[in-house]
């Protein structure tokens, strides 16, 4: 693997994390509100500010590196496309099914299945173009 792949499969990869690990929590909260001159129902708990913070920031970052993947090939970058569904809609259902909200209205379910949907394909397909990629690659360079 290049050393640029392997930096911008990292960077891809951390930014997943942290956005995943974010929606988790955030999904944990539910709805809330603060300040502004409204009674708000549900006070958001400390850290929720930054807990949307990171979650800005790594889909930016997660942007970024699947843009730079995709210039490394388009199967790098349809991986990293279908990556991002797949993992987030586990990440939905798991919240789904741990955190047991009872103001969600089954948002949780219905990303979770929607996001999958929308990432296994791809990823799956992605996979099969990179390996018959390496396969040519090697035949043609022996």
């Amino acid at each position: 693997m290049k050393p640029l792949t392997l930096a911008i499969s990292l960077v891809a990869l951390a930014a997943l994390a942290a956005m995943t690990y974010a929606i988790w929590i955030l999904m944990g909260i539910g709805t809330c509100a603060s300040g502004g001159p409204y009674v708000s129902q549900r006070e958001c708990p400390t850290g929720t500010g930054a807990v949307a913070l990171i979650l800005t920031g790594s889909i930016i970052l997660y942007v970024i590196a699947t843009i730079a993947a995709s210039f490394q090939s388009q199967a790098a970058g349809g991986f990293w496309f279908g990556m991002l569904f797949t993992v987030l809609g586990g990440g939905f259902l798991a919240s789904a099914i741990s955190h047991h909200a009872p103001d969600d209205g089954g948002v949780g379910w219905f990303l979770g299945a929607l996001f999958l949907a929308m990432g296994i394909l791809p990823t799956i397909g992605s996979i099969i173009l990179m390996v018959r990629g390496r396969r040519t690659a090697g035949a043609s360079f022996a």
